[in-house]
């Protein structure tokens, strides 16, 4: 294989990056939207109280890559 272009390593390394930049917007947003959803269940689960029942345990986070 032969060694690539400067050009051609610049041109890569500006998909590398732009790829990179991607990724780190849809992981902001799944952590977003997982707070989210962890606030609708807690609000569904205080609506929702039957007498004599200990409130089940908060749920843990996804985990984040």
């Amino acid at each position: 294989m032969a060694k690539k272009t400067t050009e051609e390593l610049q041109s890569e390394l500006q998909e590398v990056v732009k790829k990179h930049n991607e990724a780190q917007t849809i992981v902001e947003q799944c952590k977003t939207r997982a707070i989210q959803i962890q606030a609708i269940m807690e609000d569904r689960r205080s609506e929702v109280i039957i007498p004599d029942t200990p409130p089940a345990p908060p749920v843990a986070p996804p985990p984040v890559p």
